[in-house]
């Protein structure tokens, strides 16, 4: 989270024809109520553990534009421009996704939707990262402790 982005929105809806729409950049103020519960639900036992964060420093995230908040009738995503360490290499992280029906993954049913914002923001690649994903059983009987699972993805 140590850039602020602000990704060129489309808005594009295929409503008619029984698809989802894209999804749409909003104000957390507005959404907080209901965003908040679904950040619980998916991932508030992870967020210390993971990144020393709360709950609460996603809301200001959101707030200050140094992620943002994507919303569709189906739950919500927010992204936050990286910049890797040691490449400087630029990425756009979905950094948390939610859906209201469990099994719906919005970061990867919006996958072109993530990538043309990253493309259009000047980013280089799209990063995914989930505390859900399993892991090798080889990886975790050699004493390794699943934190988290990054998924990337060059544009």
């Amino acid at each position: 989270m140590e850039e602020s982005i602000k990704p060129i929105v489309s808005q594009e809806t295929n409503m008619e024809q029984g698809e989802c729409s894209d999804p749409v950049l909003a104000n957390i103020r507005e959404h907080w109520d209901w965003v908040k519960e679904g950040i619980i639900e998916a991932v508030a036992d992870y967020l210390v553990e993971l990144d020393g964060l709360r709950i609460e420093d996603i809301y200001a995230a959101c707030a200050n534009n140094q992620a943002q908040l994507w919303i569709t009738e189906d739950g919500f995503v927010i992204t936050t421009g990286v910049t890797e360490q040691y490449t400087n290499e630029r990425l756009l992280l979905i950094w948390i996704a939610w859906a209201r029906t469990r099994g719906r993954n919005l970061a990867v049913a919006h996958t072109p939707f993530f990538e043309k914002q990253a493309k259009d923001a000047g980013f280089s690649k799209l990063q995914l990262k989930t505390v859900t994903s399993e892991v090798g059983e080889y990886v975790e009987a050699n004493g390794w402790e699943r934190k988290e699972t990054v998924f990337t993805r060059n544009l």
